[in-house]
């Protein structure tokens, strides 16, 4: 009995103390303080709207002595009758005047080229405007007009593709 006497005051004195508890599993692990997440980064921005410039033509097509038959003109993004030239309209030819309206990119680069045909079959008889290329860039309506188209026979080529 003195045993346990002794237990009990050194005990109340504090000389006891249980052991440390190592890997209590009944005890919930200390968490690391969570991590801030990285800023996100800004969204690109957006492109701006295209503008887009109203360029209207006009002018006259002459066609070789003694040639008849419909004529087209065509508004193209290239030289006209290169390979990879491709059309933004194709506008059929009153007597010999012609009229076309397109809606193009600001700047964009513009040929007026004509022919004896619809494109559907090789073009022998055409020709270029007399001024190119003229540029699609303005506000308001472009125009181009007094323009001049010379028809002539040539080796056979095709039409524009449509763009």
């Amino acid at each position: 009995m003195r045993a346990l006497a002794l237990v009990v005051v050194a005990a109340i004195a504090g000389c006891l103390t249980p052991p440390p508890a190592e890997n209590d599993l009944a005890r919930p692990a200390a968490t690391p303080p969570p991590v801030a997440a990285a800023p996100t980064p800004p969204a690109p921005a957006a492109p701006p709207p295209v503008t887009m410039a109203e360029v209207e033509f006009g002018g006259t097509v002459t066609l070789p002595p003694k040639v008849k038959g419909d004529v087209t003109v065509w508004v193209v993004d290239a030289p006209c009758w290169q390979p990879g030239g491709r059309a933004f309209i194709a506008t059929k030819v009153t007597g010999n005047k012609f009229f076309s309206e397109v809606f193009v990119p600001q700047g964009t680069q513009l040929w007026m080229c004509a022919a004896v045909g619809d494109g559907t079959k090789p073009l022998e008889i055409y020709g270029q405007a007399d001024r190119a290329p003229l540029l699609g860039k303005g506000t308001g309506e472009v125009t181009f007009f007094g323009l001049s188209i010379k028809l002539a026979k040539g080796k056979k080529v095709a039409a524009p593709a449509r763009r």
